[in-house]
């Protein structure tokens, strides 16, 4: 029996790292959509039907894509570097404290999507199940990144492959890119494993802008703050004020794009209440593009965006004191991605005030 279970090992190892390395490179399936964190200056294509979510664990980032049958997950964790960090470093670290445990069955230097880096492949048993992982790492523009796929043992074989394809598709945003350094250990040296679980009609309502903050995101924004919600976040200039009722307010710029600002008395959890809308928005025959949880500033925001014919909506939205606080930007489809810009803005930017 011991020959037999050295033998089955053996057998998944070198298929670990066989498809490991045949499939980082695959290109990507038809029907996926960029998701992008324009914090962390990158960008992925995820297939539609995937569950996402953003997560905060103090200054780290992490995304984390399912499949919808959960047996191929893929993870992106952005770290911002202070000083230097080689890419050694940051994947004994990460060995350390994320991967605890994991059997190493590779390491080499690897070029994903024209970016340098490292690509390991590990045995390793996650919420006590065999499973396979095929990780990258790098340091770029200080900011070090580490993403994986995960596979159950009994079906990496058939199902890596969708995971590397997505993978595959990783874009840094910015242009400008640094060589990897060699020496440090950087400020994440002492980074314990920390696992955050996120799943994640009204008063009258008058928004109204403030001066400009000394930290605000650039010259391109003010502060927009709301008496009745506590809550302010970052908008765009060029959006004045259209339209106001209870409960409701309609801001409009020069390209037509509207953001719409609502706070709704509060009458279950937060999360039922999202849950509440998406569903609804489905219901009235709207196709839901985006749908996922985040952590801005120690608030909990749903981000989720939508499409109705050829009107394109994305919205952020968050409990405020007494309400829920909802921004939102709508235009036509062939301006999504500046409304998408938009309303990543705001969402990061939003944060209680007294």
């Amino acid at each position: 029996m011991p020959v037999n279970t050295q033998k089955k090992n053996l057998v998944f190892n070198l298929v670990i790292v066989a498809a490991m390395i045949m499939t980082f490179s695959l290109p990507l399936f038809a029907g996926n959509e960029w998701v992008t964190d324009k914090q962390m200056n990158f960008k992925i294509k995820v297939p539609e039907n995937y569950q996402r979510s953003r997560l905060v664990e103090g200054t780290d980032v992490v995304h984390a894509f399912l499949s919808p049958d959960q047996n191929v997950a893929v993870r992106i964790r952005s770290i911002p570097v202070n000083g230097v960090l080689s890419v050694d470093s940051l994947m004994q670290i990460f060995e350390q404290n994320i991967i605890k445990g994991a059997q190493r069955l590779l390491v080499d230097n690897y070029t994903l999507n024209s970016i340098p880096g490292k690509i390991g492949g590990y045995k390793w048993l996650y919420n006590n199940i065999p499973v396979g992982l095929a990780i990258f790492y790098t340091v770029q523009n200080n900011i070090a990144y580490v993403i994986w796929v995960i596979v159950p043992e009994n079906l990496y074989k058939q199902r890596v492959a969708e995971g590397d394809a997505i993978t595959n598709t990783f874009t840094l945003l910015s242009k400008q890119s640094q060589k990897i350094s060699d020496v440090g250990a950087g400020a994440m040296a002492k980074k314990n494993k920390k696992v955050e679980k996120n799943k994640d009609k009204s008063p009258a309502h008058e928004a109204k802008p403030s001066k400009p903050a000394k930290s605000a995101i650039s010259s391109n924004f003010f502060d927009l703050v709301s008496d009745d919600a506590k809550i302010s976040h970052k908008v765009p200039n060029g959006f004045k004020l259209a339209e106001k009722e209870d409960g409701q307010s309609i801001w409009k710029n020069d390209a037509g794009i509207k953001m719409v600002i609502q706070t709704i008395f509060k009458k279950d959890s937060f999360e039922n209440f999202v849950d509440s809308t998406v569903a609804d928005i489905k219901n009235n025959g709207a196709t839901v593009l985006n749908n996922m949880y985040t952590i801005e500033n120690g608030l909990k925001v749903a981000n989720y965006s939508y499409k109705y014919g050829n009107t394109y909506f994305a919205y952020g939205a968050t409990a405020g004191t007494g309400v829920n606080y909802l921004v939102g930007f709508v235009g036509k489809m062939d301006q999504k991605d500046l409304i998408d810009s938009y309303s990543e803005e705001a969402n990061l930017s939003l944060k209680a005030v007294e």
